[in-house]
């Protein structure tokens, strides 16, 4: 509570060619808190469109909610991101969530975190991009990443009556023409790259 908690190194395991880190009991203690408390907090000012936030139905309702509506769509964009938590930049993050989160105690316990170091086979490396799987405040703070996507692309779809849903870093788009398409895969490349992501090269 008072923002002086330090995090110990953690350990990391690769899993299927993905690293997975895994913290000491009191660290994954205090990221739970973190994630349980921010969660409640943050959840309201995400995009509603996001179906992994808390209170959105996860990935059973992701699924409903775009096969419901395929039948009235000619033209999809479906996509997500190249490595995506690992290539989360730590600046563009803590700059979005100096938005949301006023508390200074908190921002500090979060940049901690983030730039941690990492116990690979007992060698130390210092972390500066990116957020490990296994971490309870991953799925909250990867909704936050690309909520500037989520919001100009939920605006362009209402205003033409298309679909837009996010789960995850996996997205599709559902257009009535191909002009409307083109139009949505601008404005979702120019958001992934105002973040520094790319696209998968094969799921897209």
């Amino acid at each position: 509570m008072t923002g002086n908690y330090h995090f110990s190194p953690c350990k990391a395991y690769r899993v299927k060619g993905e690293s997975i880190g895994v913290w000491c009991a009191q660290d994954a203690l205090v990221l739970k808190a973190m994630a349980l408390v921010l969660s409640e907090y943050l959840s309201p000012k995400l995009s509603q469109d996001c179906y992994h936030i808390k209170g959105k139905g996860g990935s059973k309702a992701y699924v409903m909610t775009v096969k419901a509506e395929t039948s009235q769509y000619r033209f999809v964009c479906r996509s997500d991101v190249n490595s995506y938590y690992a290539s989360i930049n730590h600046q563009i993050l803590l700059k979005q969530l100096n938005m949301f989160i006023p508390d200074s105690k908190v921002m500090r316990l979060i940049e901690r975190m983030l730039t941690r170091l990492d116990d690979v086979n007992g060698q130390l490396y210092s972390i500066d991009i990116g957020i490990n799987k296994g971490n309870p405040l991953s799925p909250l703070l990867g909704a936050v990443y690309l909520m500037p996507m989520d919001t100009r692309l939920s605006a362009f779809c209402r205003k033409q009556n298309m679909r837009y849903y996010r789960y995850m870093d996996d997205w599709v788009i559902l257009c009535k023409t191909r002009h409307q398409l083109r139009h949505a895969v601008k404005i979702m490349n120019t958001c992934l790259e105002a973040v520094k992501q790319t696209k998968h090269p094969f799921k897209t």
